[in-house]
C-alpha cells in the first residue's frame, strides 16, 4: 500500500524544499527524493505527523527557545572533529555525544550538545536531534548528517564535514586578521585629519586672510570647513566665519581688479 510522507530536503543549489511525496515506505520515500536530485533532511509519515502535532505542542514550545542558541564556528568544528573520531573508533553514538557534552566548557554549547544527546537517547536519528537546534547546526550540515546515516557512512561524512569546517574557520580568521591593518590605518588617518582641521587649518586661515591673491577653490573649501569643528568643539553652522568672509572678500576683490 502507498502512503503519503511530508519531507524537508535540500536541492543542489542549497535551497530548502518542503512538500509531500507518495511512497511505499520511508526508505522508498528517501529513494524517490534522491532520484529527484534532492537531499532529504526529514521524512515523516503524514498520518503520524498529524496525530503527533497536538500531543507534541508543549515539547515543540520547550525546544523553540533552545533552537535559537548559536555556537561559534570554532566550537562546531571541534564538535564535529571529536564526534567523527569517536564514531570512526566504533564508539556508540549516545556515549560519544554524552562524552563531548560533558567535556564542553562553554555553557551554551554544553546545553546544545546535551540536548542532542537526549534526543538520540529518546530514539531520534542524529539529524533529527540536530534539527532541534537550527541556530547551532545549519541546514546543509544536518542534510549531510542525514545522508551519512542513511548510507551507513556517518563517520566518513563527519570526517569530511570536520575538514570543511576547519578550513572555513581558518579562512574566516585570516580575513579578520587581514582587516585589522586597514581598519587601524583608517582610524589613524581620520585622527590626523581631525587634528589638522582643529589645530592647523585655523592658523592657516588667519595667514591666508592677509594675502592679496586669489585662493584656489580647494583652499577656500578647506578654510570654510574650519567652523564645522572649531577648537572649542561647539560648531555652529548658523554663525559665519569672519576669517572665511575676509578670504572670500579679498578673492572677489582680486577678481574684480583682474577684470
Amino acid at each position: 500500500p502507498m502512503a503519503r510522507f511530508a519531507y524537508l530536503a535540500v536541492d543542489r543549489a542549497g535551497r530548502e524544499r518542503e512538500g509531500e511525496i507518495t511512497a511505499q515506505s520511508q526508505t522508498d520515500a528517501h529513494a524517490r527524493l534522491s532520484a529527484k536530485k534532492l537531499l532529504p533532511v526529514r521524512v515523516t509519515p503524514l498520518a503520524q505527523g498529524a496525530a503527533a502535532k497536538p500531543a507534541s505542542a508543549s515539547a515543540s514550545a520547550a525546544t523553540a527557545a533552545a533552537g535559537g542558541i548559536k555556537v561559534s564556528g570554532k566550537t562546531l568544528a571541534l564538535f564535529t572533529r571529536q564526534l567523527a573520531t569517536l564514531v570512526q573508533a566504533a564508539a556508540p553514538l549516545e556515549e560519544a555525544l554524552n562524552l563531548i557534552a560533558q567535556q564542553e566548557e562553554n555553557a551554551r554549547a554544553r546545553r546544545v550538545f546535551g540536548d542532542v544527546h537526549a534526543g538520540v537517547v529518546e530514539g531520534q536519528r542524529l539529524a533529527d536531534a540536530l534539527a532541534r537546534h537550527t541556530g547551532a547546526f545549519p541546514l546543509l550540515y544536518r542534510a549531510a548528517i542525514a545522508g551519512g546515516e542513511r548510507t551507513g557512512r556517518l563517520g566518513f561524512v563527519l570526517e569530511r564535514l570536520s575538514g570543511y569546517l576547519a578550513r572555513a574557520e581558518a579562512l574566516r580568521s585570516r580575513i579578520q586578521l587581514a582587516l585589522i591593518y586597514p581598519t587601524a590605518l583608517a582610524l589613524v588617518a581620520l585622527s590626523v585629519v581631525a587634528a589638522l582641521m582643529i589645530f592647523v587649518v585655523p592658523s592657516l586661515a588667519e595667514q591666508f586672510s592677509t594675502f592679496d591673491a586669489r585662493l584656489p577653490l580647494i583652499t577656500q573649501i578647506l578654510i570654510a570647513t574650519r567652523h564645522v569643528a572649531p577648537p572649542g568643539g561647539d560648531g555652529d553652522f548658523r554663525q559665519p566665519d569672519p576669517v572665511f568672509e575676509r578670504c572670500v572678500l579679498r578673492t572677489q576683490h582680486v577678481e574684480f581688479l583682474l577684470g
